[in-house]
């Protein structure tokens, strides 16, 4: 579709350094990038829920508008006279990159088995959102095992470590740690995404309920 658009008025040197620069790595992060941007900016929806690729690729998805928006304001300083479609790409990048760092726009949770490496990667991506402004609100505890899921000893001692990296996570993080239960089938359709939300909101309900207990009682809350 660029090369469509560019062969309309542009030579042929042209046509081939576009079609160069098409076939760079970072392409498909930026093609990425712009369906993330028109969903932001579609005013249709009440709510986008992203469920993002590995925490490396999440990361770089996120990088990419502070990175265009400095790209585009050099671009600007440095010409006397900057494009309309420079200043429209400016505006387009910095209203992004606001509503992101807004927590009344945008809630960031991240999602992890409880073990040592995902705490880990969790813990390192949610520094380096902190670092650009941006603030996860809570962690949701994903396949965790229930004391009745642990009926021999081999689950028990699985569920164990569990617990201890529950207590890890809400450690390093100092969030509210949400806990998805171990299920039987994988949680694909719209029926499984409903009984997912009713999971969540129950769990939303007790943890607040421990944390008013844990007041009352003059407690920090610390485990789940």
């Amino acid at each position: 579709r660029v090369l469509e658009e560019a062969a309309k008025t542009a030579s042929e040197e042209m046509l081939k350094a576009t079609a160069e620069e098409l076939d760079s790595p970072c392409t498909e992060e930026m093609a990425a990038f712009d369906k993330f941007a028109r969903y932001f900016e579609d005013e249709s929806y009440d709510f986008i829920v992203l469920d993002t690729a590995p925490t490396g690729h999440t990361l770089r998805l996120l990088d990419l508008p502070f990175q265009y928006a400095q790209q585009t304001a050099l671009a600007a300083a440095e010409a006397q006279n900057a494009s309309a479609a420079q200043r429209a790409a400016d505006a387009r990048f910095q209203k992004l990159i606001a509503r992101l760092k807004d927590p009344s726009l945008t809630a960031f949770a991240f999602v992890f088995y409880p073990e040592a490496t995902p705490i880990l990667e969790s813990h390192r991506a949610f520094l380096d959102l902190q670092a650009a402004g941006i603030h996860a609100q809570f962690l949701v505890a994903n396949m965790v095992l229930s004391p009745e899921q642990a009926s021999n000893a081999f689950l028990a001692r699985r569920r164990a470590m569990q617990q201890r990296y529950l207590l890890e996570a809400h450690r390093r993080f100092g969030l509210p740690v949400l806990v998805l239960p171990m299920v039987e089938k994988e949680l694909k359709g719209l029926a499984a995404l409903a009984d997912l939300g009713r999971i969540l909101a129950a769990e939303g309900g007790r943890r607040e309920q421990r944390e008013e207990f844990g007041k009352a009682a003059g407690l920090r809350e610390a485990s789940h």
